[in-house]
């Protein structure tokens, strides 16, 4: 059961780490590639971190998850060819809130802007960085999905 989510991995007795199922939310059937590229984008990350506990790396706090797996949105929204970025920046921006995806890729979208513009020119990669990663840790704390799902 989705229980609200987006999409989620699952690992259970038949699973092992080359076989991690990522079931995604029915509606998303309707939505373009990019969406679920992104969606998928995250869950992976989920999923990555989770095989690496099984070969001993400790595992991230579900903050520091939830962080991650959002920056790795960014990271594949950000690398999109200019026409697919053209087409998402377009529809999101015409109606933001059309739905939870739509929400959750017009505030990544808006992050990576705010990103670029205040660590222009010297700053470099670890000033993008660093901002992304404190305002996503911020808006995960403060949202109540996150609340419940990270026990906050």
């Amino acid at each position: 059961e989705m229980e609200g989510a987006e999409g989620f991995f699952a690992f259970d007795k038949n699973s092992d780490a080359n076989d991690i199922r990522i079931y995604v939310d029915y509606n998303y059937k309707g939505y373009d590639d990019i969406l679920t590229g992104s969606l998928l984008t995250h869950e992976l990350r989920h999923a990555t971190f989770f095989v690496k506990s099984l070969q001993g790396t400790p595992a991230p706090t579900c903050i520091e998850n939830e962080v991650a797996a959002f920056y790795s949105q960014i990271i594949f929204l950000s690398n999109l060819n200019e026409e697919e970025w053209k087409s998402i920046t377009y529809r999101v921006g015409q109606n933001p809130h059309l739905n939870s995806a739509y929400e959750i890729t017009n505030f990544l979208l808006l992050l990576n802007s705010e990103a670029n513009n205040a660590c222009s020119g010297a700053q470099g990669q670890t000033c993008w960085d660093d901002y992304a990663i404190t305002h996503l840790k911020s808006w995960v704390e403060a949202n109540p999905f996150y609340q419940n799902q990270c026990s906050i």
